[in-house]
């Protein structure tokens, strides 16, 4: 197998587009591609599922632990040609400014895999190659299989790059170069109203960027340079450890998933399985409540945008609420725990209104355009 963690030099440098074209680009050649993400993002891992047919997984240094990491990164290992790792943020960023902990450098060295470095040119010329020379060398433990130029406005701009970098002492070769295409960019939020699975990004965008990864990035270079990945954590930390401990009842779990309930942590549905669970899937907008059910997950998702057609299915709606209390377990996220609730009350500038809903837990929650920050904390005692 071959890995290689997609970083970028800062927020917007375009590895998110980078790496949905490497992964569509590689999948159309026949190779077994599977798509990972750093840090708790949602979005992409569903883009990643879109071009290459494969659940992505989230690897994050502040909730799992190292070994943790690559118990999840080891487990994809057997049935995959490439292993593509998108990061999060510039490439050192991470929880603080003091260390590199939760950073996209951070996990590369966790797994032991080595980073395509994306940089947004524009702007830059000869002041590329002392970024790049700083980014190489900030960190002598990261590894690096390549830099791509990304936005170049023209072939003359990509030319004084070029030259530049050939003037700096460096043995990390330029795999590429990305022209700026008008109206081309995955932006964030693009597409959260209508994310459903193998929907989160038109198929039209994601080949043209496979397009644009073919004709301007030397992919056989970069399979090249990044070399047969060697793990460096042992055998799969959690299948140890479930099959250490006594063997487990079966139980059958319900999990909402359709266009409204789409935000899960792909690991976490495979621990349970890993433990021994049954998972069955259906769809809180049309769906009836599946049959002999020991628990019910209910995850987060964009119920905002489909309120109407959640509190038109009735007989799911009181199939729950039975199901409650006759003492069933039900676990809620996010917008799974406003689906539990009587009601949300949706605020617009121009009016307002409550959609009622399940009952089962006994509050209202409010739905408003505002947005907060991306953040990490931790609630709790010692």
């Amino acid at each position: 197998m071959r890995a290689i963690v997609v970083a970028g030099t800062c927020s917007g440098a375009g590895k998110s587009s980078i790496a949905l074209g490497l992964m569509a680009a590689y999948t159309r050649r026949g190779l077994r591609v599977h798509p990972f993400k750093i840090g708790p993002d949602f979005s992409d891992p569903m883009h990643h599922k879109a071009a290459t047919g494969h659940d992505s997984y989230n690897l994050d240094s502040w909730m799992m632990s190292r070994r943790a990491n690559q118990a999840c990164f080891i487990r994809c290992a057997p049935a995959t040609d490439v292993a593509i790792v998108e990061g999060v943020f510039g490439m050192f960023d991470g929880r603080d400014g003091k260390s590199e902990a939760g950073s996209t450098a951070e996990m590369a060295k966790i797994l032991g895999a080595p980073v395509l470095l994306v940089l947004d040119t524009r702007g830059f010329a000869r002041s590329a190659a002392a970024l790049i020379r700083g980014y190489t060398a900030f960190d002598p433990e990261v590894t690096f299989a390549g830099i791509i130029f990304n936005k170049l406005e023209s072939s003359a701009h990509k030319a004084w790059l070029m030259e530049a970098v050939s003037a700096i002492d460096s043995s990390v070769k330029v795999l590429g170069g990305i022209p700026i295409v008008d109206g081309l960019h995955l932006a964030e939020n693009q597409f959260y109203p209508s994310l459903s699975g193998e929907e989160a990004v038109p198929a039209s965008y994601i080949q043209v960027f496979a397009d644009l990864i073919e004709h301007h990035v030397d992919l056989d270079g970069l399979l090249e340079a990044a070399g047969v990945w060697k793990p460096k954590g042992g055998t799969n930390f959690y299948l140890e450890n479930f099959r250490s401990a006594p063997p487990y009842a079966k139980v059958r779990i319900g999990v909402a998933r359709d266009a409204a309930f789409c935000l899960y942590y792909q690991e976490n549905l495979s621990l349970l399985q890993d433990a021994g669970a049954e998972i069955v899937f259906f769809s809180p907008l049309k769906d009836s409540l599946p049959t002999r059910l020991d628990a019910i997950i209910f995850g987060g998702g964009y119920l905002e945008h489909h309120l109407e057609k959640l509190s038109l299915n009735k007989k799911l709606l009181y199939a729950v609420r039975a199901f409650a209390d006759a003492g069933g377990i039900i676990y809620g996220e996010a917008g799974g725990a406003m689906y539990l609730s009587q009601g949300i009350e949706v605020w617009c500038p121009n009016f307002s209104s409550c959609v009622v809903l399940n009952d089962v837990v006994p509050c209202r929650q409010t739905s408003t355009s505002r947005s907060l920050c991306a953040a990490f904390f931790l609630f709790g005692h010692e």
